[in-house]
């Protein structure tokens, strides 16, 4: 599946698909004529994993208070 499809199926911009595989988070994907990426069925684990974990993790908490900082 090229690039497009694969964005669409993992419901994530193309840029970052290409950030993801530029920094090793993404495994590369395998090269068509032309250099197009050709993703297989198992690259879907990986984004689904990040998208899942993105939506689901505990959000920080926030100590810092205005009044605190003015003497």
């Amino acid at each position: 599946m090229l690039i497009g499809k694969f964005a669409k199926a993992t419901n994530m911009k193309v840029d970052t698909i290409r950030y993801y595989e530029r920094e090793g988070i993404l495994r590369a994907a395998d090269r068509r004529n032309a250099s197009y990426r050709d993703y297989s069925p198992a690259h879907l684990t990986t984004p689904t994993f990040i998208r899942r974990y993105r939506t689901n993790r505990p959000r920080p908490v926030c100590r810092y208070r205005p009044q605190d900082s003015r003497r």
